[in-house]
């Protein structure tokens, strides 16, 4: 027993294993406060693009950066992959932000039966926009349209 001790005081004497000690608590520290891992599973197993839309984009909700809130940007790529848009359809957005229509920087031609609407709701949770002459295409929490007019 006594020379387990022994053994045990010179490894605690000695500066490297304090050294890496320290270390080693120092990484689990910044592991678990950068939610490491959470964030590794959703780099590996979410796709590029879907990252970018909810996050770098924003879609219609206040995602993780500043810069993009509520902008709406992601629902656009969103709707544009999702409905396969050959024109540009009207972008009716009532916060202010720059022109949303660079998402379709390939594409001329403007097609004015679908249209677009982003942060549709007041604050008091009513609609800004009017639906009557439209059907839904698509809705996203009553905030972001897809819309086509009537005939």
């Amino acid at each position: 027993m006594k020379k387990t001790d022994t053994i045990l005081k010179k490894l605690f004497k000695r500066k490297e294993l304090q050294t890496i000690l320290f270390i080693f608590f120092l990484i689990c520290i910044l592991v678990k406060n950068n939610n490491f891992f959470k964030n590794s599973f959703e780099l590996i197993y979410t796709n590029y693009e879907s990252r970018l839309q909810s996050t770098a984009y924003g879609f219609c909700e206040i995602p993780g950066h500043e810069y993009s809130k509520n902008l709406g940007t992601g629902y656009i790529f969103f709707i544009k992959d999702k409905f396969e848009l050959k024109k540009i359809p009207i972008i009716k957005d009532f916060n202010i932000s720059p022109n949303q229509r660079w998402v379709f920087q390939d594409y001329d031609e403007i097609n004015k039966k679908k249209i677009i609407i982003l942060n549709n709701l007041d604050n008091d949770g009513s609609p800004k926009f009017k639906l009557n002459k439209y059907k839904i295409l698509h809705n996203h929490k009553n905030n972001c349209l897809f819309l086509e007019k009537n005939d």
